[in-house]
């Protein structure tokens, strides 16, 4: 046993030299278990940090920026069109939130249009009009799944 400076002996403690730890399972109770499931909702899951329920203040839009990207890059007849009419619709968060219906209502009109060249601009601005409109956008949610299966099950349409 080791002596201290002031004359003590203190005893010396050993650690546990057992085996690692092998058990992945710990007992949950079910309120546990559903509230992780809840927390799986992927409609809910990705929100608008910038953006609170009451306050529309934030005028960021993920929507604006990725159809100002596709204005540049894709020249289709139909995309250019789309572009002319949702433009004016789409200049502050507050204002897509407004007219979603209409933007929507729009989604819809063109992409039934099922155009080859103007399809995937769209398929990546309904991805950010639904990152916008976050929780909102569930009202939406049955029509949109309907056009994109539309569009996968259509064999040509699937070498996007």
């Amino acid at each position: 046993m080791p002596a201290t400076t002031s004359g003590r002996i203190i005893k010396t403690r050993k650690g546990k030299k057992g085996t690692a730890h092998q058990k992945n399972h710990r007992w949950e109770s079910f309120t546990t278990k559903i509230s992780k499931l809840n927390s799986l909702d992927p409609l809910r899951r990705v929100r608008r940090h910038d953006l609170d329920a009451e306050d529309i203040s934030a005028t960021t839009s993920y929507f604006r920026a990725s159809l100002e990207k596709w204005a540049e890059l894709n020249l289709s007849s139909a995309f250019i069109s789309f572009t002319e009419e949702v433009l004016p619709l789409c200049d502050s968060l507050p204002q897509i939130l407004h007219f979603e219906d209409k933007i929507m209502g729009l989604f819809v009109t063109y992409m039934e249009g099922k155009q080859r060249e103007s399809l995937e601009p769209l398929l990546e601005l309904i991805t950010d009009f639904a990152h916008d409109l976050g929780p909102r956008f569930e009202k939406h949610y049955a029509k949109a799944l309907e056009l994109v299966t539309s569009i996968a099950g259509t064999p040509k349409m699937l070498q996007l």
